[in-house]
């Protein structure tokens, strides 16, 4: 074998055992993860989902990769497991705008169905409208749901 083949291959074995270059940069597994996204033009949600898991057992505070799995589960279906890392991720970082939109939006879409789910809701879109005044969307839903919530009370 050349010298340059034994050179070429030790560089490889010392790249990939360095931060960055393998399975514990949480930067690449995002970044991997958003490629699997349906969103984004991907078709492994569920790969993708794994991916952010992965992120946050690396770095438990990251309320981006929280918001990602909320967004990766609900490509998925899972709309009551999407609504953990959605909260999670407005707990991490009370001024995301992004991720408080998720969690009303996601709240809101469950409350058509769950009544339960329907004050949270609530909750998560008024303070995305705090963060975002004037968005049509959170405005929308949340006057939608404010709606359904006094339609309830009234016997």
């Amino acid at each position: 074998m050349s010298t340059l083949k034994i050179c070429s291959l030790l560089l490889l074995l010392v790249l990939q055992g360095l931060p960055g270059h393998g399975q514990d940069d949480p930067r690449a597994l995002m970044l991997h993860a958003r490629a699997k996204q349906q969103r984004t033009g991907g078709n492994d949600s569920e790969g993708a989902a794994a991916l952010y898991r992965q992120v946050i057992l690396l770095v438990p505070s990251s309320a981006e990769a929280q918001l990602r799995l909320s967004e990766a589960l609900v490509e998925c279906g899972d709309l009551d497991g999407a609504a953990i890392p959605a909260a999670k991720a407005t707990e991490l970082d009370p001024r995301n705008t992004e991720a408080w939109v998720h969690l009303g939006t996601l709240q809101f879409i469950r409350g058509q169905s769950t009544e339960s789910v329907r004050p949270d809701c609530r909750k998560a879109l008024l303070e995305a409208s705090r963060l975002l005044p004037g968005d049509p969307e959170v405005l929308l839903r949340l006057a939608q749901i404010c709606q359904v919530l006094d339609d309830a009370r009234v016997p």
